[in-house]
Order: structure tokens, then C-alpha cells, then sequence
């Protein structure tokens, strides 16, 4: 992900890194809702850990996941991100983020 947001023009890439930072301070203030459209931008995608989604179209499709420590519901702890694009095994990139978590909790 950085590869690509590194070779985007840099007025583009301000544009996508504001998206990415109102996403992630919408997720934290609890003030995410459901678009026009119906895209949810944020997704519950495992539990036991608890684990969310949130997503992002603005050029790519992007996917970060995080956890939510119950015993400090009101942090997004940030534990992997990939540009979803068809290629890519996204349970592999989930697995990965659960990994990391553990990791993190032991």
C-alpha cells in the first residue's frame, strides 16, 4: 500500500491520506454509518478476538483491520491494511491481522 500511495501525485495522495485519516477518526468516535449507497464502512470480521474492518474506495479498494481491546473498548488498535484487488487471498490478509493481534495480547 505504501508502493502505490508513494507513487501518487502528491495532491492526489493528500486527497486519499484525508479520506484514510477521516475514516479512522470516524471509527474511533463511534461515527461511522452506512453510505447512500449501502457500502458499510466498517465490518465485524472475527471474533474471539474481536476484529473489524474498515473500508475505504477512494482509487483502490482499501482494507484495514483492527481490534477493539474490551479492556479499552474505546481504542482501534491497528494491526494490518492491504489494497483489496482481486489477487490478493483477503482471509490470508485476515489471518494475518488475527496473527498480529495475538501477538500483541500475549
Amino acid at each position: 500500500m505504501d508502493t502505490f500511495l508513494s507513487d501518487l501525485i502528491p495532491s492526489v495522495r493528500a486527497v486519499v491520506e484525508g479520506e484514510m485519516e477521516d475514516l479512522f477518526e470516524a471509527a474511533a468516535d463511534g461515527l461511522l454509518e452506512e453510505s447512500a449507497d449501502d457500502y458499510l464502512p466498517l465490518k465485524p470480521i472475527h471474533s474471539d478476538p474481536d476484529m473489524w474492518e474498515l473500508r475505504l474506495k477512494a482509487l483502490k479498494a482499501y482494507r484495514f483491520y483492527h481490534g477493539e481491546p474490551s479492556r479499552y473498548p474505546s481504542l482501534l488498535v491497528k494491526l494490518h491494511r492491504h489494497i483489496k484487488d482481486g489477487k490478493t487471498d483477503q482471509q490470508a490478509e485476515i489471518e494475518a491481522a488475527i496473527a498480529r493481534y495475538r501477538a500483541r495480547s500475549n
